[in-house]
């Protein structure tokens, strides 16, 4: 069974003093997307919380200081924690909320695909809050795709992946589970042209996690015909290390047009994404990450349909450049020959 959760809470709380890309309107727009389409989805009303467990779940993620940190600031916000990052009066209230749904959501995932939509993203939070090298947060609060992960754990689930689609790479989540025996395969566009978040290629991991941890950087420019022949190489990896559950970090950020990013996706990579997660057969949490316009209004539609294997048919749109493909497919597969033996 597929599951859309939508939290109520996002459309109204945690706010910016000034402009920002992530707001409340970005779940309005989710919403509006799916009443379109005859999607249907569950309004989620936490209610009443418990802030001690919500609190006590974080602290397996984060460390105390960076959660002291958070808490001490909260009370003086408005503020801005950094370039990219704000605290309204009743942030902390919300990412304690969605950090502890995504907990909860998977502890009790069973054998469903549950999409959670809510706000503030994650997978920048890292376990000091801002990561070694990254400029800023990037919007992020607390890692929600990382409480899902102890989520599973607690239910019951070992041999769990992740899987972060956003175009910006998910470096908070790749730190916090770096030393885990975990799968974690991130798609992102080149750091090198976003360097917020920088990436290392030899950064595949240490310890119990050593080469379970692959990065894949797309070009600027990047178009759904390169976009899928990667995804083909990532699914065939996650298939051999055959998760018993899979928690993935939803982005949009990499539609065309979407605003954030350089790279030109269409329905037609968000379809093939869905579909691939579907084919797998696993227990799914998805959590949303980024998406601020028009990957919001198509991308994650088409995702849902992939997801349902709606028959609908989407076009492939091409990369800016003719040599995108081929620069995309030689990276992927040196990066996951360099790690595909230590994948059991």
């Amino acid at each position: 069974m597929i599951k859309i959760l939508v939290s109520k809470n996002s459309m109204h709380m945690h706010v910016s003093r000034e402009h920002h890309p992530e707001n409340p309107e970005r779940i309005v727009r989710v919403i509006s997307a799916l009443k379109r389409h005859g999607i249907r989805y569950e309004l989620h009303d936490a209610g009443w919380m418990d802030i001690g467990e919500a609190l006590s779940i974080a602290r397996r993620i984060h460390s105390r200081g960076y959660i002291d940190k958070i808490l001490m600031l909260s009370k003086k916000a408005p503020l801005n924690i950094d370039q990219d990052t704000y605290l309204s009066s009743d942030t902390l209230t919300l990412a304690l909320e969605t950090l502890y749904t995504s907990y909860l959501t998977a502890l009790n995932l069973g054998r469903d695909i549950v999409f959670y939509i809510a706000r503030p993203p994650g997978h920048h939070a890292g376990y000091r809050g801002k990561t070694r090298r990254a400029y800023t947060q990037g919007f992020c609060i607390f890692n929600n795709a990382v409480a899902a992960v102890h989520g599973l754990i607690d239910g019951g689930f070992k041999n769990i992946g992740v899987l972060d689609f956003d175009a910006h790479y998910g470096n908070g989540s790749m730190e916090l589970l770096y030393t885990s025996r975990i799968l974690q395969v991130d798609l992102h566009q080149d750091t090198r042209s976003l360097p917020v978040f920088p990436w290392n290629p030899s950064e595949i991991g240490a310890g119990d996690g050593y080469g379970y941890k692959i990065g894949i950087p797309l070009e600027p420019g990047t178009g759904d015909d390169s976009f899928v022949q990667v995804l083909g190489i990532v699914g065939r990896i996650i298939e051999k290390y055959n998760p018993e559950a899979l928690v993935v970090s939803a982005g949009f950020d990499g539609f065309i047009g979407d605003g954030l990013t350089d790279l030109v996706l269409t329905e037609y990579s968000y379809y093939r994404i869905g579909h691939m997660i579907q084919s797998l057969g696993t227990p799914v949490i998805i959590v949303l990450e980024g998406g601020y316009s028009r990957g919001l209004d198509k991308g994650l539609v088409a995702f849902i349909h992939g997801l349902t294997r709606a028959r609908v048919t989407y076009t492939s749109g091409r990369s800016l450049q003719g040599g995108i493909a081929r620069i995309n497919l030689a990276r992927a597969n040196k990066i996951i020959s360099r790690v595909e033996k230590y994948i059991v």
